[in-house]
């Protein structure tokens, strides 16, 4: 036996699957209270189409609505939210198929806006459905032949009858940190949901740390947590719900209020974590945020060894990025000052209190709001336009610091 189907089969046990029948490098396996063994797809294709639910109603305060009339739905999306009957999912991109494996075109989107690079939505219509057209072509064809030809083979992980999967996959096949917000907040649409066993569809999660405290936060636990491995068979799923996506590394003020208050809630006030944290119980936390490890000669400070003398003067607590889930959210939360270069960890200022002072600097040569205008319960956000040299390093003038904390 391979060590990829050992791999899939100690994932699958784990999660209460009972593998049945293995070959190759491929591992079946169902649920074990259901009682099918194997997919035929000859026996399904008549009788079980894909649907969507019309019975779904949205008001702005509870839905995507700003990415469903922006430019970034090229796909033309219609509703926030989509439910389907037997479909299959391919593991490595997110993209839906029906059971005669022609793709659900929405589902598309995040493959295509993202694969081979970002695509440019403001291009002129007919250059965008060239481009659109070319994607399909070049990156979804060839997914849809490996389902096509999975179904031919019977080479399907079916989730069995009693499964709802949740559509949490990501278009990159994994989640860049300054994006996995734009995932999660989808669990924001269907939180007041009922769903038969809900099980979430994630991608890989290599690059996210503490994965998954932060669906624990958000009222996920970990048995309702499957991880779709790109070596993976195409998985068959009875009900699958999908979420449409939100403007990437954009919050809306409901989503950013609903993820704030859940994980300070779940890290501060319940988690058995808090012990550790009674020393800072009643001081303010002044943090600057480094990123000066993150890629070394870009995207730093061009004076760091200075800014550093006067952060580490004033008593800051300094940031890198390795803090576990509950220390950042816990400093965040309560911070006075919060302090650095546009990185991704400025996507945790949704958790600084009102009353906080957040300054950000950004490189002159590299443009980019995106956690500025992230809606948050911080009002004193200040987003300074820096001199950058040609790796996108910035220069940061002291007595500007000075001026910031003590004003």
């Amino acid at each position: 036996m391979g060590s990829a189907t050992l791999g899939l089969k100690t994932q699958l046990e784990r999660r209460g699957y009972e593998v049945i029948e293995e070959h190759g490098d491929t591992a079946y396996a169902t649920l074990r209270e259901h009682s099918e063994r194997t997919y035929n797809s000859k026996q399904l294709s008549n009788d079980m189409n894909m649907i969507v639910s019309s019975n779904i109603n949205f008001t702005d305060q509870t839905s995507s609505l700003s990415f469903l009339t922006s430019p970034l739905n090229f796909l033309k999306i219609k509703r926030p939210l989509y439910e389907y009957e037997n479909v299959l999912v391919c593991p490595r991109s997110g993209c839906v198929f029906n059971l005669e494996g022609e793709p659900i075109i929405e589902t598309l989107h995040d493959f295509l806006f993202w694969n081979p690079s970002t695509l440019n939505v403001n291009a002129k219509n007919d250059d965008l459905e060239k481009e659109i057209n070319k994607r399909k072509s070049i990156i979804v064809n060839p997914l849809q032949e490996k389902v096509v030809h999975d179904l031919s083979e019977n080479n399907i992980l079916n989730l069995g009858n009693k499964i709802t999967g949740i559509h949490l996959l990501s278009g990159f096949g994994w989640y860049p940190f300054g994006h996995f917000f734009d995932y999660l907040q989808k669990l924001f649409i269907i939180k007041n949901r009922k769903y038969s066993s809900p099980l979430v569809l994630h991608s890989r999660s290599y690059a996210i740390k503490n994965f998954t405290d932060h669906f624990n936060a958000c009222g996920i636990s970990n048995d309702m947590l499957f991880e779709c491995r790109h070596d993976f068979p195409t998985i068959l799923v009875k009900k699958l719900v999908y979420v449409a996506p939100f403007i990437p590394t954009t919050l809306t003020p409901e989503t950013s209020k609903w993820i704030a208050e859940e994980y300070v809630n779940y890290f501060i006030h319940k988690a058995d974590c808090r012990n550790e944290f009674n020393i800072y119980e009643n001081q303010d936390c002044f943090l600057f945020l480094d990123r000066h490890h993150v890629r070394p000669g870009s995207r730093s400070i061009i004076n760091y060894s200075e800014v550093m003398s006067w952060i580490k003067s004033k008593g800051f607590k300094i940031l890198d990025g390795t803090e576990t889930l509950a220390e950042t959210v816990f400093y965040f939360s309560r911070a006075k000052f919060i302090l650095g270069a546009h990185g991704a960890q400025f996507a945790n200022t949704i958790f600084a209190p009102q009353d906080c002072k957040i300054v950000e600097f950004c490189p002159k040569n590299r443009i980019n709001k995106c956690f500025f205008i992230q809606p948050k319960n911080c009002k004193n956000y200040y987003w300074l336009e820096s001199e950058s040299d040609e790796q996108n390093n910035i220069f940061v003038d002291i007595d500007l610091l000075e001026s910031y904390l003590t004003s």
